[in-house]
């Protein structure tokens, strides 16, 4: 089922602060490398009026989307702010790797219903992939076709668990039951895997080949067993060049794996850190972890700093004490977005000179 909407785009009452007295903000900047974090600054402040739902950062467009269904664009080049109304609130949603498509858990107008919708922000066009079904993670592969969810049980999946989706023929390629409803999802930038957690445990499994299961973290890992009183994944992300997937859970710790054979190269943790074992402030909507652009440094954001290590040897380079909760790069790699998870944004770069 196809709908359209109609786009209004108007400029924002949204207040923000530029550090630069030039309005391109993506401009003379360098490319954030783990040799230069320590010189990461503040380029962008913006306060939001509603909480914050989702944000895409590209090397020309900065967008966020707020819990009312409002698209917000602002231009890297000009400094110009403009908005989309989108047809209905949503509670979680992300982006597709180009930016154009937005998948988001919104609500069917009857009560206790839900729509995983499919909307392109360019012509406003909404898609309606499945209804009747609460969705806890969304996630786009890098080429934008294929849509991963994990879910509760609805009338077409009763078991719940995790699906993929076609969205050409909004059909689902694979369904993958587990009872277990707070599962991860990461697809590999390179299109052949997709990595999921359940609990304590990593899957990755082989889109190339029926969806084989070639891989499973953890379960030999000695140090894995004794890294928490209450150990679960709660974020993982693969590595740009496919190569390493990178988990966190919520007692503080990171680990880095190698992606083919699931061997464990790193365990991250440094002894300041602060530690949850319930697992609220790290919990998927207040905490987030990500491979730099270059693939040098992973950012880790537990909902009160943020942390810089060395993919490497797995050194901390730099904490950064910010309420942070979700973090972007643009593909250039000189950009840097964070957000608190609720009503701040920030841009980051490192200044050339």
């Amino acid at each position: 089922m196809r709908l359209c909407c109609a786009i209004l785009f108007v400029l924002l009452g949204t207040t923000f602060s530029l550090a630069q007295s030039d309005a391109n903000i993506a401009a003379n900047l360098a490319p954030i490398t783990a040799e230069n974090v320590n010189q990461l600054e503040t380029l962008l402040t913006i306060e939001l009026a509603d909480d914050f739902i989702a944000m895409q950062l590209t090397d020309e467009v900065f967008m966020w989307i707020t819990l009312y269904g409002v698209l917000h664009r602002l231009d890297l080049a000009t400094g110009e702010q403009t908005e989309l109304e989108l047809p209905y609130s949503m509670s979680l949603g992300t982006f597709s790797n180009d930016g154009a498509l937005f998948a988001c858990n919104c609500p069917y107008p009857y009560p206790l219903l839900w729509d995983l919708q499919v909307i392109n922000v360019v012509t406003g066009e909404v898609s309606i992939v499945e209804r009747e079904s609460a969705f806890f993670e969304v996630a786009f592969n890098q080429t934008g076709d294929l849509l991963a969810t994990t879910s509760t049980p609805s009338r077409s999946n009763r078991d719940g668990g995790v699906s993929v989706w076609d969205l050409e023929t909004q059909t689902t390629i694979l369904n993958f039951d587990n009872e277990r409803i707070n599962a991860n999802l990461a697809f590999s930038p390179n299109g052949e895997n997709l990595a999921l957690s359940f609990g304590a445990d990593i899957t990755v499994l082989d889109l190339t080949n029926n969806f084989h299961s070639f891989s499973v973290f953890q379960e030999l890992c000695f140090p894995c067993k004794i890294g928490g009183l209450f150990f679960y994944v709660s974020d993982l992300v693969f590595s740009h060049d496919s190569t390493r997937v990178a988990s966190m859970s919520p007692d503080g710790f990171v680990w880095i794996w190698d992606a083919g054979s699931g061997r464990l190269e790193h365990l991250l943790r440094d002894g300041t850190m602060s530690v949850d074992p319930f697992g609220g402030k790290f919990s998927s909507r207040n905490s987030d972890i990500l491979f730099s652009p270059q693939d040098d440094f992973i950012i880790t954001a537990n909902g009160e700093e943020m942390r810089l290590w060395s993919v490497s040897d797995g050194d901390l380079l730099r904490t950064i004490y910010e309420d942070t909760s979700r973090i972007a790069f643009n593909p250039a790699g000189t950009l840097m977005a964070t957000t608190d998870g609720e009503n701040s944004l920030t841009l980051w770069g490192v200044p050339e000179n």
